[in-house]
């Protein structure tokens, strides 16, 4: 709302809200969320993905303020985004766990386990492919219907649709920092 905020803490990554008008500080979620990296916040503001160190690297989970619902994530996620309007999750699907021996696999293995770009709902459930990529440090954000922008290092920046067409936006940049307008 216009008179109080949603944050987590850090740490502990408790969910708090303080509200201004009143001066105080509610505790939303207590659950102790054990190492707590950081949360990316749907543009509706009902919905957070928060990630947090785990055995196999970095882990994301889905938290829904409205029903209270927290849903894992796939752990081969690598980066995501929400949709400009907060009703849809973009994120980009890499599996590591092929190793080197690839000749001896099928190419429908290959191309299962190969870099996707997913679209699905907030909670990463119904998910449908509109990319396949090899690409490993890959960056998206979502700012504006039916664009869908990777970002990589050496590669440049490139706008996707939801259909799956693909267009270079930029040449690399080097360590290129963008901001999407509202």
């Amino acid at each position: 709302s216009k008179n109080s905020i949603l944050y987590y803490e850090k740490g502990t990554g408790r969910l708090f809200e303080f509200d201004f008008k009143e001066k105080s500080e509610q505790v939303i979620l207590d659950t102790i969320l054990p190492n707590f990296i950081s949360s990316l916040w749907s543009p509706t503001k009902k919905e957070v993905i928060y990630s947090f160190y785990s055995q196999s690297g970095r882990d994301y989970k889905h938290y829904n303020l409205s029903t209270g619902k927290i849903t894992q994530l796939d752990p081969n996620i690598r980066s995501f985004a929400f949709s400009s309007d907060g009703n849809e999750l973009v994120y980009y699907y890499l599996d590591e766990g092929l190793g080197q021996d690839q000749a001896s696999l099928p190419d429908e293995a290959i191309s299962a386990k190969a870099g996707k770009i997913v679209v699905a709902q907030t909670d990463g459930q119904y998910p449908k492919k509109i990319l396949d990529t090899r690409i490993k440090d890959l960056e998206i954000s979502w700012p504006a219907k039916n664009q869908i922008v990777l970002k990589t290092m050496n590669s440049g920046v490139y706008i996707l649709t939801e259909e799956g067409r693909l267009t270079k936006f930029m040449e690399p940049m080097g360590l290129l920092q963008e901001s999407w307008s509202q």
